[in-house]
């Protein structure tokens, strides 16, 4: 009655062949761990110049010629074109958004947190404000759709040119 040593040996060399590829990969452990780090250091970069950028284009002036929106109170008016510029800025950081998210999500993977750590609690503060959202909760969805779809409201403005 050797069954319990055929199963504890069957075990033994399931459990070796399981981690024996762990074992023989540390090496390759060490330089994904060296590429995630340069990964987010190179996307880490490419997402301050391109916030930069949209920066640079919150300089351009607009006009309010939408009939629609000029018929809006100025508090109404004025938390849509918060609104629409708050999805511009999105819309233009997004790409380089996740591609960083997706650096410090690999690197959090292999055991370094901090990257996507900092990042919630820098973005915990960039929520739109109660108020603004009240006001745009009452307006018109599909007019509001329609003035995201604009080209004139895809790319960052300066939102007191309007006014």
């Amino acid at each position: 009655m050797n069954f319990g040593r055929v199963y504890t040996i069957l075990y033994s060399l399931v459990s070796v062949s399981i981690f024996l590829p762990s074992y023989v990969s540390a090496q390759d452990f060490i330089v994904d761990i060296e590429d995630a780090y340069r990964n987010l250091k190179s996307s880490y970069v490419r997402l301050n110049n391109v916030v930069e950028s949209c920066l640079d284009k919150k300089d351009r002036k607009i006009v309010i010629s939408d009939t629609w929106l000029k018929s809006q109170p100025i508090e109404k008016k004025k938390a849509i074109l918060f609104f629409l510029q708050y999805e511009a800025e999105s819309n233009c950081v997004q790409q380089a958004e996740l591609d960083y998210l997706q650096a410090a999500y690999k690197l959090a993977i292999l055991g370094d947190s901090q990257a996507i750590n900092e990042y919630i609690q820098l973005n915990k503060f960039g929520a739109i404000s109660e108020d603004i959202q009240s006001q745009i909760n009452s307006v018109d969805r599909e007019e509001l759709s329609r003035l995201l779809k604009l080209e004139k409201y895809q790319t960052p403005f300066d939102i007191f040119s309007a006014f």
